[in-house]
């Protein structure tokens, strides 16, 4: 006989569960033991929502319940898509920011350097070239990647994981970005191109032209960096900083290259026979001081330009130069503006509530706690509620607070199908609450006077004597006794097991709210009766069977 199997989700936030764990979905849909059915258990893990990804990027999946909802979605009806917040999908990206960095700095060298056969046979080696079409169809790889990864819709706040959908919205966007800088444009690998080596010939040249749009790929580098900063928790100031100065190496770098590219392909024969006739290091140093002459003092270079195309190419290079400095400066003034964003404000917050607790001595596990809170509470976006809701109108409020909460009175049996008015009362009653993992909601044998809904969280309920009997999750209810009977005490206690937020409803303000409808209070007073009996009766069948267990 199999020893049971408990519920361990719960295990890592202290929280030992007695409940005997669900059916996992993934096992359900691949059974068995042998290799092939493990290793697809163990893809498909990788591409769902994973939850410490998720938590820091999606607002709407903060809770346990909800991430085991997408994920059943995930499976029943998407399985073959890639989730935007899975694991895979975040390693796959830090991969391509690793590609996209190694190609801003290969490509320039390549085009700024590939006729240099005889002083610099290094950019014409096999190793070269290898990694130069490697990276090619990595980039031509992550298309396929792309095209079956969902996206977050910011609009509606949630993860579209539907096939077409994908597509569509992936044309829409990036694919022809990612497509023009991923087509392979090297080929003296594969094919002895009888001009690999020729600097006058135009074939080579137009292909070395043509790879200069993948430059486009800072952009793609850039958005990853960023968003793999959040969701590593990478500071503020540290993110702006080295990606700032990041923006203008490589940019300095795809200058001084492409400066070159354009004596060849200009024919000025003095610049070009200043590299030509030098060492690869001399000649990259001296690249490096053409560019930032051309960056900020609009230089030519060795010599003057021979003809108007070559005085063309240095005009726009400057202009191109000046627009990037343009951005960097803008960076800075956000940087600078980012002090009195909320995500700055929040960061202050934070570190003022760091020297704080500090200064009280407070233990290691209380501090973690406190700002345990304060992100889950501000989504690391710090601001004044209370003032919001004092500027706008009291229509205004009643709409926030009945998008918000509408759909978990809803939820309750008793609450269904009562009119607008009373429903918008009982809404506006609600308050919200955070509890911690740990926190006792209710204790049980203690007079109640208020129940809860659960927005996002997940509590465990155990009776007077201890015995862990479900799971509440996002959406559900508990404490209505309370509601209709006064000297009624709490027949269980309910613990939080995760961050919960919870939205409580006071007895006195229903009271009040449904006093004009005696027939509903009724009916209600009757549920509540009925759920009272059945708690009872499990608590009297827990404490025989500990009876009968003592006895042998």
């Amino acid at each position: 006989m199999t020893a049971p199997k408990y519920n361990k989700v719960f295990s890592n936030l202290g929280h030992e569960c007695e409940m005997l764990a669900e059916d996992d979905e993934v096992e359900k849909k691949f059974p068995g033991n042998t290799f092939i059915v493990k290793f697809k258990r163990s893809a498909m893990r990788t591409i769902l929502v994973h939850e410490k990804i998720c938590k820091s990027c999606a607002i709407h999946l903060r809770s346990h319940g909800a991430i085991e909802k997408e994920k059943q979605r995930h499976i029943r009806y998407h399985p073959t898509s890639i989730h935007p917040f899975s694991s895979a999908r975040i390693w796959w990206e830090v991969f391509m920011t690793f590609i996209c960095l190694i190609q801003l700095i290969l490509v320039p060298l390549d085009v700024g350097f590939f006729a240099f056969n005889t002083t610099m046979p290094f950019f014409h080696s096999i190793p070269f070239l290898s990694i130069r079409m490697l990276t090619d169809l990595i980039c031509c790889l992550d298309i396929g990647v792309n095209a079956t990864t969902g996206y977050y819709d910011e609009s509606k706040k949630e993860v579209v994981l539907h096939h077409q959908k994908i597509i569509g919205h992936y044309l829409r966007t990036r694919f022809l970005l990612d497509f023009l800088s991923s087509v392979p444009t090297h080929f003296d690998l594969f094919v002895n191109m009888p001009y690999a080596h020729d600097q006058n010939n135009w074939a080579l040249t137009i292909l070395q032209l043509l790879s200069t749009i993948k430059y486009v790929r800072f952009f793609t580098f850039n958005t990853l960096a960023t968003k793999l900063c959040n969701i590593f928790g990478v500071d503020f100031y540290v993110r702006h900083g080295v990606l700032m100065v990041l923006t203008m190496l490589i940019f300095w770098h795809i200058l001084s290259c492409t400066q070159i590219f354009g004596y060849l392909l200009f024919n000025d024969k003095k610049n070009f026979a200043a590299y030509r006739n030098t060492t690869p290091f001399k000649a990259i140093s001296r690249s490096m001081y053409d560019g930032a002459l051309l960056i900020y003092t609009a230089s030519y270079g060795v010599e003057e330009p021979e003809n108007n195309y070559e005085y063309l190419m240095t005009t726009v290079l400057w202009f191109l130069s000046k627009f990037v400095q343009i951005y960097l400066l803008a960076r800075v003034i956000e940087f600078l503006r980012a002090k009195t964003s909320p995500k700055m404000k929040y960061s202050q917050m934070v570190k003022q509530l760091v020297e704080f607790m500090r200064h009280k001595q407070l233990p290691i596990y209380t501090q973690k706690r406190i700002l345990t809170y304060y992100e889950f509470h501000f989504q690391k976006s710090y601001f004044r509620e209370n003032e919001i809701y004092a500027t706008i109108s009291g229509q205004l409020r009643q709409e926030i607070v009945m998008q918000t909460c509408r759909q978990l009175v809803e939820n309750v049996e008793f609450f269904r199908d009562l009119p607008l008015n009373l429903l918008v009362r009982i809404v506006s009653c609600l308050k919200s609450e955070i509890y911690l993992t740990n926190d006792v909601v209710v204790k049980a044998n203690s007079t109640g006077n208020c129940m809860y809904f659960i927005s996002t969280g997940t509590v465990a309920v155990y009776t007077a004597s201890g015995k862990e009997v479900c799971h509440l999750e996002d959406g559900d209810h508990f404490g209505e006794i309370a509601l209709v009977n006064s000297e009624a005490t709490r027949v269980a206690s309910v613990i939080a097991v995760e961050t919960c937020e919870l939205y409580r409803l006071d007895r006195k303000d229903f009271v009040k709210a449904i006093h004009p409808y005696p027939d509903l209070l009724e009916k209600i007073e009757k549920i509540a009766a009925d759920r009272m009996e059945k708690t009872n009766l499990m608590e009297e069948h827990y404490r025989r069977d500990i009876a009968t267990k003592r006895l042998y």
